[in-house]
């Protein structure tokens, strides 16, 4: 009996801690460049990084930073919250390119320092960054790992 009610705890324990640490992708620039006054400038900025999406929490947080020579101080334990999920398959498949199609796709914001916003985008096997700030708009797409 004692070992029936401790095996039923554990059990519980387990499944209400099911998410706990969410799905981790890991996130590596493939492009990346800045848009300002009306002109595109490709930059070589390199940028891998773990993130962690919790879906209970609605919430990307940038776990670990693998490397990193992006413009600016970029640290870990940076959230963004979700504001949209789609399965872009059925009707909503309408709206996602052919390449995309299938995937589960993660839309996410941050408000940064000094006024910036950023939008983080993050597909199965890839990722967009965007971060709007002072008049420019500093983009980065890539792949997930």
């Amino acid at each position: 009996m004692k070992r029936c009610f401790v095996l039923i705890v554990a059990c519980i324990l387990i499944l209400s801690c099911g998410n706990a640490f969410g799905l981790i992708v890991t996130a590596k620039a493939t492009s990346a460049g800045v848009y300002e006054d009306g002109e595109f400038v490709q930059t070589n900025d390199g940028f891998e990084a773990q993130y962690v999406i919790d879906t209970e929490d609605e919430s990307i947080t940038l776990d670990k930073i693998i490397s990193n020579n992006r413009e600016g101080k970029i640290e870990a334990g940076l959230v963004y919250d979700i504001t949209n999920t789609v399965l872009s398959e059925g009707i909503s498949a309408l709206l996602v390119s052919r390449n995309k199609k299938g995937q589960k796709i993660y839309t996410a914001v941050r408000e940064g320092t000094l006024g910036a916003s950023e939008v983080l985008v993050i597909g199965k096997d890839f990722y967009q960054f965007c971060r709007a700030e002072n008049g420019k708009f500093y983009l980065e797409y890539g792949e997930v790992l």
